[in-house]
């Protein structure tokens, strides 16, 4: 399958937010109850995801990847790690792909340029957090060479759940 990972756009929001709700639906079935899955709206993300698209003084960096005739199926969000961590300094936000699209070098595609684009912007290190329970992303940080650094609890939609930091000290190793 060809592809291409581009910079997004505003114009990219539409897309990104079905991606987002959709993959978000499918890897978290099982691991969050049905309300909180439920309460993950298009609408509202559409309009996130479009604010954020449209500030050109935000500091994070969205790419989509989008097949031979434009339709966009994967994202990825990354930008300085948020939290202060003393030890890395990026963290990708988001990555999502969807389902029909896994498996196909599109997540380490996405990875590598945005990694890239953090290296261009002088950040070395790099911080993703996961979900404990979604073993298929833990398995695709591992692959990529992340050695588990940090946990946490998260609530979101009332449930707490446990999540996972993966990290690289020293990111070029994902720069293709």
């Amino acid at each position: 399958m060809g592809f291409r990972v581009r910079p997004a756009t505003v114009d990219d929001a539409a897309d990104i937010a079905r991606i987002h709700v959709e993959s978000w639906r499918t890897a978290y079935a099982g691991i969050y109850d049905e309300h909180v899955l439920a309460s993950f709206p298009l609408e509202k993300r559409e309009r996130e995801w479009r604010d954020t698209l449209a500030d050109d003084t935000r500091a994070s960096f969205e790419f989509v990847a989008e097949d031979a005739q434009g339709k966009v199926f994967a994202f990825i969000s990354a930008g300085s790690e948020r939290s202060g961590d003393p030890d890395f300094a990026g963290q990708v936000y988001a990555i999502h792909v969807l389902p029909a699209h896994k498996g196909l070098g599109i997540g380490r595609s996405l990875m590598s340029t945005a990694t890239k684009q953090l290296v261009d912007h002088g950040i070395g290190s790099l911080l993703v957090w996961v979900l404990t329970e979604n073993h298929p992303a833990r398995n695709f940080y591992e692959k990529l060479g992340g050695e588990l650094a940090r946990t946490q609890k998260i609530t979101v939609g009332g449930q707490t759940v446990d999540e996972v930091g993966y990290g690289w000290k020293d990111i070029c190793t994902l720069v293709g």
